[in-house]
């Protein structure tokens, strides 16, 4: 994948998209290949890197994908993080493709007046509930 115009603030409804992120940033870069170098300096065969990439990647993307949710969602004092930061910050994620996929085109326009806005508060996010 060209990685190239994976850029923040430019979320779009392309779920794939989403998903190429978090393998290449989450699951590849963070997890997997962690795994992989442990594994290779403790003598590990082709076999057992397979094994590790098969566990790593799909776990990898499952916590990816919750962590958009708290990003989102989250209560602040349970995360450790702020609420709304990844949609401030206009982060392309599935939580984001997926609703611009099923949106009329006033709504799709709507939430894009509203990703990437680094003013955005819990009053005036669309429906932002917890």
């Amino acid at each position: 994948m060209d990685t190239s115009d994976i850029v923040t603030g430019r979320p779009t409804a392309d779920v794939n998209r989403a998903l190429a992120i978090i393998r290449y940033k989450t699951a590849k870069y963070t997890i997997e290949r962690p795994l992989h170098g442990g594994a290779t300096l403790a003598g590990a065969d082709a076999a057992s890197l397979r094994a590790l990439s098969a566990y790593a990647v799909p776990l990898s993307e499952a916590f990816q994908l919750h962590d958009d949710l708290l990003g989102v969602y989250g209560a602040p004092e349970r995360t450790g993080k702020p609420s709304l930061d990844d949609l401030r910050d206009g982060k392309h994620t599935a939580l984001i493709a997926l609703p611009l996929q099923s949106a009329h085109h006033s709504q799709a326009d709507q939430l894009s007046r509203y990703l990437g806005c680094p003013s955005l508060t819990e009053g005036r996010a669309p429906h932002h509930h917890r």
